[in-house]
């Protein structure tokens, strides 16, 4: 007579394995050593790319633009009338400060991910041996950590 063994009841984000499974029962009092492996899913999260700009060009592209935005207004100034020389300056330091904006907001994300894996403490389940009608079971209790 053999039985196959499984779990019943397991935590979330958990498995149990048996070795050997079938398993036949061997003679008193020693019977047959069974092996339960008890799996959780983990509770750390990837990381996230650290390698991630906030322009596709990357820092070099945005001062290079600015640069030749720079370039281009100076050439522009010796001809302009005081208005329109007032106007595009406003218009540069509103344009200057978009950019320190967008580049300085990166978010505030927390360093420690939340934790998303088998919920942590002690969790009950059951063993369960079935060979034809027979049925066979035991409680087993684990301290996830």
């Amino acid at each position: 007579m053999t039985f196959i063994l499984s779990c019943e009841g397991l935590p979330s984000k958990s498995s149990c394995l048996f070795n050997p499974n079938p398993v036949t029962p061997g003679p008193l009092p020693n019977g047959t050593v069974i092996h339960l492996t008890f799996g959780t899913a983990s509770s750390k999260l990837p990381a996230r790319p650290s390698n991630r700009g906030p322009w596709p060009w990357g820092t070099l592209g945005i001062f290079a633009a600015l640069a030749a935005l720079l370039a281009a207004g100076m050439i522009q100034l010796q001809y302009a009338p005081r208005r329109r020389l007032a106007f595009g300056s406003c218009l540069a330091v509103i344009a200057l400060a978009t950019v320190l904006i967008a580049c300085g907001s990166s978010g505030s994300a927390s360093s420690t991910p939340p934790y998303t894996g088998t919920p942590k403490g002690t969790a009950t389940f059951t063993v369960m041996g079935t060979s034809g009608a027979t049925t066979i079971s035991t409680q087993v209790t684990v301290t996830v950590q």
